[in-house]
């Protein structure tokens, strides 16, 4: 006896239904590219017998997969395809389901216009899941802000807080207050942001809710920090540390514990920010997220780069330089190369400051960085003259302050007067004409409203200066009335 048709499409409908339920416990365990298969041959069985509901079903689960896997385009591409098949097949919960995902995506893929489209779609199936309603609306606010349009986002986040309230979703509130905080602080009233800051605080404190504490916290030491409060910003950085230990959150623990270091080494409290960033060097480490250890291994090496006798910023100028380029983070390289370069140079390692200078120059070729170049130039200049290359010396001089100026990079300027100086007394320039040019950078950094870094720029070449070319260069920057060139000394 045969099977007639329903028998045909009930046996399709468990494969079917059966190889979601595979490919979601596929992407579950990591399988990404597997699941993805998966939800296509479940997709392709179902089209061919016309479950139309199972393969929208299908899609969903493909833009789900993909979204997860980071390719937000083509997961657009599968929400959008699950919607309109469960359009065509009346399911109105698949419906929902497709048109929530698809607005997070949209946001994510900073497609505003489309984003606020489907959430007018969206919003005919609010009032069946609350939170659901609250994540669209915040995700709704976002997109209506980025388009200019504050007051209609307004209106998103205050009925977002409506609904959150009377479903009593405090995790839900918090979100909510945290995204009214920063429309807050983005429109320019602080204090009314850092007040929602601190009542989602108050709630998640309440609820003694630790992952919702370390996240207020982490957001509250983000704030501070742009508002150059660094000891709040320390404070809460080492709240939401604590929050996240608890938790055993290695890569949030991480991050909050390398901008607790930060805030810690601006108020000059050097060996706590270190001790900070220790802990979270080898968590970074073992999570792979190389961006965020390059920049602790930088940060480390700076903190520490004036003490003469510490040489581990050697290695970790070299270190932050290869987590860089594994983070495709090819846009930080000339920095790290140019502070190795400097680093090297203050202990009198020519050699390699040589070598990273000409880094700094080959990074410099695939990521332009105008601050770092004239400065770089400049460097390499007093590396020639060392080399007794005068005239490749001025010409990198003269590179490097038309860089500068035509960044409109005066500190940079200031610089390279003040290198040029260097440049000069190696060339055995009088000691007059290498005051006077120590003291023209002093004044252009005067002129140009940052006196205390062209004082700090000149007494540092001042004093290379006297420890590199001799000491008919002795107290360069004494009085500029004084006229107290040092008297040549007798042999023995």
């Amino acid at each position: 006896m045969s099977m007639g048709p329903d028998s045909t499409k009930s046996d399709a409908a468990t494969r079917v239904s059966e190889m979601l339920q595979r490919g979601i416990a596929q992407v579950k365990a990591g399988e990404h590219a597997v699941g993805i298969g998966t939800f296509q041959d479940a997709e392709r069985e179902a089209t061919d017998v016309g479950l139309t509901a199972l393969a929208a079903g299908a899609a969903i689960d493909r833009g789900w997969a993909l979204a997860l896997s980071g390719d937000v385009a083509r997961s657009i591409d599968a929400y959008t395809e699950g919607a309109a098949l469960a359009r065509e097949a009346g399911d109105a919960r698949r419906l929902a389901i497709a048109l929530g995902n698809l607005g997070i995506a949209y946001t994510e893929h900073q497609r505003y216009g489309d984003a606020i489209a489907t959430y007018q779609e969206y919003a005919q199936f609010f009032g069946d899941d609350a939170e659901d309603e609250v994540s669209a609306r915040l995700n709704w606010g976002i997109a209506l802000e980025a388009l200019g349009q504050v007051d209609d986002a307004t209106e998103q986040l205050d009925e977002a807080q409506r609904v959150a309230v009377n479903a009593g979703l405090d995790p839900a509130l918090v979100r909510v207050h945290l995204a009214q905080g920063g429309m807050r602080e983005r429109t320019g009233e602080i204090d009314e942001a850092f007040e929602l800051y601190w009542k989602a605080f108050d709630i998640a404190s309440e609820a003694e809710d630790a992952e919702l504490v370390g996240s207020v916290t982490m957001v509250l030491g983000y704030a501070y920090s742009r508002a150059q409060d660094h000891a709040k910003a320390a404070d809460c950085f080492g709240e939401a540390a604590r929050a996240f230990r608890h938790l055993e959150d290695d890569h949030r623990l991480a991050i909050v514990l390398y901008h607790q270091g930060l805030g810690l080494q601006r108020l000059g409290m050097l060996d706590r920010s270190l001790e900070v960033w220790r802990e979270a060097e080898p968590l970074l480490r073992e999570l792979g997220d190389h961006q965020a250890l390059g920049e602790c291994l930088l940060q480390q090496a700076l903190a520490v780069g004036d003490q003469l006798s510490n040489l581990a910023p050697d290695m970790q100028f070299a270190e932050a330089a290869v987590a860089f380029r594994a983070a495709g983070a090819l846009d930080r390289l000339p920095e790290i190369h140019f502070a190795h370069a400097q680093w090297c140079w203050d202990r009198q390692m020519d050699s390699a400051a040589r070598t990273h200078v000409r880094e700094v120059l080959d990074a410099l070729v695939v990521s332009p960085n105008a601050t770092v170049e004239s400065r770089a130039r400049a460097l390499n200049a007093q590396l020639l003259a060392e080399a007794h290359e005068d005239e490749q010396a001025m010409a990198e001089l003269e590179a490097a302050e038309a860089v500068a100026r035509h960044a409109g990079d005066a500190e940079g300027l200031t610089g390279v007067q003040a290198r040029r100086a260097y440049v000069m007394a190696r060339a055995g320039a009088s000691y007059e004409d290498v005051r006077a040019q120590l003291f023209a950078a002093g004044n252009h950094a005067r002129e140009a409203g940052h006196e205390a870094q062209g004082r700090y720029a000149a007494d540092a070449i001042a004093t290379e200066i006297q420890e590199r070319c001799g000491r008919a260069y002795t107290d360069l920057l004494g009085p500029e009335d004084e006229k107290n060139v040092p008297v040549p000394m007798p042999e023995g």
